[in-house]
Formats: structure tokens, C-alpha cells, sequence
């Protein structure tokens, strides 16, 4: 399965790791490769079936950083 234009929900001994297509090009960016390899590196090291795609804010997770984000807000006030 080769996902393309995708976050990432990379899920590893019961923890959620999500790699939004903007976090890859600043990792490859960084690194000095390119998108397509951070690709395969995922799919390589983490089996397929645990890698699911995902459209952007529809992770459980995004409710959270919401949350935080308000309350980081309420804290400044």
C-alpha cells in the first residue's frame, strides 16, 4: 500500500505518531532528502497495516490540541 497526500497515523506499541505532508517536507528538507524517501522509510521500518491515512484534523489527537491550545490561551489572560 503506497500512501500519497496523506497524514500519516503511524502507530507503534500502542502509541499514535501522526506525519502531516508538511512535517515530512520540513524532515526531508532537513535531512537533506527527499519526501518520497521519508515515504519509504516510514513504510519500510513500520509495517503497511499500521500506517493509515488520514485527511488532515480528522485524528482523534486534533480535538486535543485544540483543547490545549484554548487553554494555553485562557492561561495568557
Amino acid at each position: 500500500m503506497f500512501l500519497m497526500n496523506y497524514d500519516r497515523v503511524i502507530t507503534h506499541k500502542g502509541a499514535s505518531l501522526i506525519l502531516s505532508e508538511k512535517m515530512m517536507k520540513q524532515a526531508a528538507n532537513v535531512l537533506g532528502v527527499s519526501v518520497e524517501e521519508i515515504r519509504e522509510a516510514t513504510e519500510k521500518f513500520w509495517p503497511t497495516a499500521t500506517i493509515t491515512k488520514s485527511k488532515e484534523g480528522s485524528h482523534p489527537s486534533s480535538g486535543l490540541e485544540e483543547r490545549l491550545k484554548l487553554k494555553a490561551i485562557a492561561k495568557g489572560k
